[in-house]
């Protein structure tokens, strides 16, 4: 077993505060990953979708919500294949 010591000069982290940074540093690669993606989502989004997705809610009924929502929002409408119609 060996001991890690950090670096001269750097304050240890404790867990509550290595969770928040392990969160921040996901959150970011998920957000990189969403941009190439050209998702449209912000970090704020996203990170409510995962929020979401942590709690149970169904990943493909998100999808389809945030589908129509975007689809209302240009007003037009989604139909069950997924294809744009105007309404």
């Amino acid at each position: 077993m060996s001991l890690r010591r950090a670096p001269m000069g750097v304050i240890p982290q404790s867990p509550d505060e290595q969770r928040a940074q392990a969160a921040r540093e996901s959150l970011d690669i998920l957000l990189e990953m969403s941009t190439l993606l050209n998702t449209g989502l912000d970090r704020t989004q996203l990170a409510l979708c995962i929020k979401m997705l942590e709690d149970g809610v169904n990943p493909d009924a998100l999808a389809a919500v945030i589908r129509d929502l975007r689809a209302e929002a240009t007003g037009k409408t989604i139909g069950s294949t997924g294809s744009l119609g105007t309404r």
